[in-house]
């Protein structure tokens, strides 16, 4: 088992997410509980919040298996030149890591989108309560972004794409990363399939 020296970015990237990941799961968690509780009134919800709080959901798994987990999830069984600082993990939980922070990023990413086109429309073209209530209109702006992540994050786990990227988290990288460049061989991805990905996610 490797056992560098470790530096200073090496230790802050591993610990620092983890203020910064603890602040974002309580202020999503409120959010989360907050919605919650109008909808158990059965008071009403409008639309734009409905689109934060599907924001909030993935912002908050991201922030816990990303941002708090860190290296937690990292496989101890690294290469040498590529330990991680409290490193406690295996290939698998590594895999899950990289899949569900892409994945959840890209929600969220795709969600705020969304509602940003959301309030230009009702600002705009006067999109009404009523119009974002029908049922039509909720599923046409909440299915797409899960489609379109788990359609561009669900392929690199056949590829085993998701691998320590040699800082703090799991990505979407080849293992080990010298192998990008032609310096060693790839044990886990290879650098085809990740030019694969990258063109379709662009």
């Amino acid at each position: 088992m490797p056992d560098p020296t470790w530096s200073a970015l090496q230790k802050s990237a591993a610990i620092i997410p983890k203020i910064g990941g603890a602040l974002s799961i309580v202020a999503c968690s409120l959010l989360i509980r907050d919605v919650a509780m109008k909808w158990k009134e059965n008071r009403s919800i409008p639309f734009p919040t409905l689109m934060i709080f599907a924001i909030a959901i993935p912002t908050l798994i991201q922030s816990f298996f990303q941002d708090f987990m860190t290296t937690w999830m990292v496989p101890v069984d690294t290469h040498q030149y590529q330990a991680a600082f409290l490193a406690a993990g295996t290939t698998a939980s590594c895999t899950f890591q990289g899949f569900v922070s892409l994945t959840c990023i890209m929600l969220a990413g795709l969600y705020y989108t969304e509602l940003a086109i959301v309030y230009w429309c009702t600002v705009r073209h006067g999109w009404t309560e009523t119009k974002m209530n029908q049922t039509g209109f909720r599923v046409a702006f909440f299915l797409p972004p899960v489609v379109v992540s788990l359609g561009l994050t669900v392929p690199p786990l056949f590829y085993e794409l998701y691998n320590f990227s040699g800082l703090s988290i799991c990505q979407i990288v080849p293992y080990p990363m010298e192998c990008v460049w032609g310096l060693a061989p790839c044990e886990r991805g290879s650098t085809e399939s990740l030019t694969i990905f990258f063109y379709l996610l662009v």
